[in-house]
């Protein structure tokens, strides 16, 4: 069973789209704001649909986003990406139009690199009682396999080279235009990572839930914050 809130319109692999809107800010009014001043800066980069064959370069981001502290750590970094590099490969959604689940990345075309990515998933979660269960484990070595609320926002992460260029901005905004049909999205953030949160806050996220604990994929505080489209 999926989720009655089709995207809009199909997305077909690899189509690329240009990031003409500027970033997005909100005051404390609720309003929105554009910054204008960053649309020329990031003209240079677009939003698309991932391939399988970028999974290595996307895992590598993953890795240098959420484990920094195996940034010089020869041995164990590589084990992290391999780790990364399977779990992306067996959640890839490997229909050629999806319309369900979406591996979105940000393409620099003038290093023909990979330097963001989010996994966007409108897939049906298990049902719940209430929102007070909103997260549960099932023995998962997986962050994955936490119990979640559709359509759920994971993995967003920015190349350290590439941070500061309102990149997460903009990937937010065509994240929203997505899900916009569904009427909110829900999303899972470190409690430490302040600048996500401050982030997240900006652009109208509210807290509903959170789970602390240590192992299966869950070290710390965890919040689950939900958008109202």
């Amino acid at each position: 069973m999926t989720l009655k809130c089709p995207l809009a319109y199909k997305y077909h692999r690899r189509q690329q789209s240009s990031l003409s809107l500027a970033s997005v800010r909100r005051s404390a009014a609720g309003e929105v704001k554009l910054l204008s001043d960053t649309t020329s800066s990031l003209s240079r980069y677009t939003i698309q649909q991932a391939k399988y064959s970028d999974i290595p370069q996307i895992a590598d981001i993953i890795t240098s986003s959420f484990h920094p502290e195996l940034d010089s750590n020869f041995l164990l970094r590589p084990i992290r990406v391999i780790f990364e590099t399977d779990r992306l490969q067996s959640n890839f959604p490997y229909s050629d139009i999806s319309t369900n689940h979406l591996y979105l990345v940000i393409f620099d075309n003038i290093e023909a690199s990979i330097v963001g990515f989010c996994d966007l998933d409108f897939r049906s979660p298990p049902n719940y009682d209430d929102d007070a269960n909103l997260f549960q484990l099932f023995g998962s070595t997986s962050s994955n396999h936490l119990a979640r609320k559709r359509p759920y926002l994971s993995d967003l992460a920015i190349h350290p080279h590439h941070r500061r260029r309102g990149l997460a901005s903009y990937l937010m905004e065509r994240v929203h235009e997505y899900a916009k049909r569904c009427g909110e999205l829900y999303l899972g953030v470190a409690e430490d990572n302040k600048g996500a949160l401050s982030m997240y806050y900006g652009l109208g996220y509210e807290s509903l839930d959170y789970f602390s604990g240590s192992g299966f994929g869950v070290d710390g505080t965890v919040q689950l914050l939900r958008l109202k489209l």
